[in-house]
């Protein structure tokens, strides 16, 4: 496994080190002859979790033969329920499992979670699809010394006031597990505002929503729909676009884990293209299942458009390592996948750790979903479009310093702006980037109120009040600007335009401010 990874994975040791993954297999080494087969498994998808890419892994998910349970468990905010079945166990639908085994619902979590590799910086993956799939696999449950057995799973599981403990056999192939949800059943029937009637079985699908004058595109798997290329889809949605009055486009990306990022150019040209590419008639759903190819689409749309993104981070890096090369274990027959190639849809000093949204909605919980209440759906199709950042503080400026610091704390608090300091890169940056544009635009004085909110907020930061003077330069106030690069140089003696701005500036006369 180890020389695998080695010669299959682009860079391997990208954020774990080579004496990690030694300690790791010496461990296992060590601990051989005392594990059973579920108990080794487990421990070789931990180690396949170490390599902190959300496409590398030890995959169990479609071996052989039936290897889980037909239920689809999915973590909600207030717990963990039974959202969809197979139709033998459509009882248990909506049931709430308090307990896996021998360990309460959020034990059983932490120890699944730890198996799913995730990119750096980011657990999305761990809220997602392939923890429901190893919540349903007897083998990775009896592994974990949840269960006593590797061919049943034990669930303890409480409904209209009743708790009762169920044990059931393996009965479906992993291929025939959701997302894919072939015949299977859901505890959630109601629609609310989602115009489409079974959203989740369609890779891709639109629909108008009259009462929003919106169009919706449900984009759950980055593949054509049956009998069509994505080149057609593109063009009958452009078609569609043509011939209604909508006022929006609202694109759901929340279910789709990703597919073949080749078939993406045409959609994109047709979204950019469309008359919904302005600020507030073009939004986009994010959340953790957003992934893979779902993210190359994701940074790309944010490149190419003025998108509102809207949800919860997604579940990848802006760039990230993808596209596995498998290979096959030879006694165990388990498959490792490692990813081989390098995705760099963003700039190369982009490091967010993800896609954030500009509007953060707090995940649903199971309540809503079987009322149907879907926030984040319903914040896309009817409210306005949101003032940026940007535009809060500069119309705050023209009134000074005091009132653009309490427009940006007040933005930054409101917890629909979870995510200001990550959305497009860091709050400093942004201010940074904000003040220099207005200086450039002939607006000095607005310049130096939003860099003085930068130094304010960020007094640890050199390059702060190294703007700051670059802003009072503009203003032609000699005095203030030598202050800020001395405190500039304060805190960062190596800052060579500080020094060489004090100097010149110290044998120039006072200009009229």
């Amino acid at each position: 496994m180890r020389r695998g990874m080695e010669s299959h994975h682009k860079n391997l040791y990208h954020s774990t080190t080579p004496q990690q993954f030694d300690q790791a297999f010496a461990a296992l080494d060590r601990d051989l002859p005392n594990l059973s087969d579920a108990q080794i498994t487990v421990r070789l998808m931990a180690i396949g979790a170490l390599v902190n890419d959300g496409h590398s892994r030890v995959d169990l998910d479609f071996r052989p033969g039936k290897s889980h349970v037909g239920l689809w468990l999915e973590a909600f905010s207030d717990g963990l329920f039974i959202s969809e079945a197979t139709s033998e166990n459509k009882s248990l639908l909506g049931a709430r499992v308090e307990r896996i085994g021998s360990a309460s619902a959020d034990e059983a979590l932490a120890r699944a979670r730890n198996l799913i590799s995730c990119e750096p910086g980011n657990k999305g993956r761990r809220q997602s699809w392939p923890l429901s799939m190893l919540l349903a696999d007897p083998l990775v449950l009896n592994g974990l010394g949840l269960t006593p057995s590797p061919d049943e799973a034990i669930y303890t599981v409480s409904q209209n006031g009743h708790t009762s403990t169920i044990t059931l056999k393996p009965s479906v192939n992993g291929r025939d597990m959701h997302p894919f949800l072939k015949g299977w059943l859901s505890a959630i029937t109601q629609r609310g505002d989602q115009p489409l009637s079974t959203p989740w079985t369609q890779n891709i699908a639109f629909a108008e929503v009259p009462s929003a004058h919106a169009v919706y595109l449900q984009f759950n798997s980055v593949y054509p729909p049956p009998g069509q290329t994505m080149d057609e889809f593109a063009a009958s949605l452009e078609h569609f676009i043509s011939n209604h009055n909508d006022d929006r486009l609202v694109i759901d990306l929340r279910d789709n884990g990703g597919g073949d990022n080749t078939n993406l150019r045409q959609l994109l040209i047709a979204i950019a293209r469309s008359r919904f590419n302005h600020r507030g008639h073009l939004f986009v759903l994010i959340g953790p299942t957003t992934f893979s190819a779902a993210q190359n689409f994701t940074s790309r749309i944010e490149t190419t458009t003025e998108a509102i993104f809207v949800g919860q981070p997604t579940g990848s890096n802006v760039n990230f390592y993808g596209d596995t090369s498998n290979f096959d274990l030879p006694n165990s027959h388990l498959t490792v996948k490692m990813s081989h190639l390098w995705w760099q849809d963003k700039d190369p000093r982009d490091n967010r750790t993800a896609t954030f949204p500009e509007i953060t909605i707090p995940p649903d919980t199971f309540a809503d979903a079987l009322a149907g209440k879907d926030a984040t759906l319903h914040y896309a199709l009817y409210a306005p479009a949101p003032p940026r950042l940007e535009d809060v503080i500069v119309a705050a400026a023209a009134q000074g310093h005091d009132q653009a610091l309490a427009a940006l704390n007040a933005y930054t608090a409101d917890p629909h702006h979870r995510y200001t300091t990550d959305f497009t890169g860091s709050l400093e940056d942004r201010l940074n980037l904000l003040g220099y544009r207005l200086m450039q635009s002939g607006e000095a004085q607005a310049a130096v109120t939003v860099l003085q909110i930068g130094a304010d907020t960020y007094p640890k930061s050199w390059n702060a009040f190294d703007s700051l003077g670059d802003g009072y330069e503009a203003l032609h106030d000699k005095a203030h600007a030598i202050a800020a690069y001395r405190r500039s140089l304060e805190l960062n003696p190596s800052n060579s335009h500080a020094q060489e701005e004090i100097k010149r500036l110290e044998q120039t006369p006072q200009a009229p401010i």
